[in-house]
C-alpha cells in the first residue's frame, strides 16, 4: 500500500525537527519496519513549513487505532 499526506511542522519548531529526523532513534526505525513500512520519504515545501510524506508498507491494512476504534480501516479496493 501507498499513502501520501501533507502536515505543516508548528512555527518556531523547524530547528527541532530536522535535528530529529537527521538523529533518529534506533526506537523509531524498529518501530516504523514493525509496523510494514518499507519506505518513508520526506519532501519540504522550499521556504515553509509544510511537508510532504510518501509512506510504502506491506501490509494490505492497518488496524485501528486506539483514538479511532469505531471505523475501518480496511482500503475500499480489498
Amino acid at each position: 500500500m501507498r499513502y501520501a499526506f501533507t502536515t505543516t511542522v508548528k512555527d518556531g519548531k523547524m530547528e527541532e525537527y530536522l535535528h530529529y529526523h537527521d538523529h533518529i532513534w534506533p526506537e523509531v526505525c524498529r518501530g516504523l519496519r514493525a509496523a510494514g513500512v518499507t519506505q518513508l520519504t520526506i519532501f519540504r515545501a522550499p521556504q515553509t513549513a509544510t511537508l510532504f510524506l510518501y509512506v510504502t508498507t506491506c501490509l494490505l491494512y492497518t488496524s485501528p487505532s486506539p483514538r479511532d476504534r469505531t471505523r475501518s480501516r480496511m482500503p475500499s479496493s480489498a
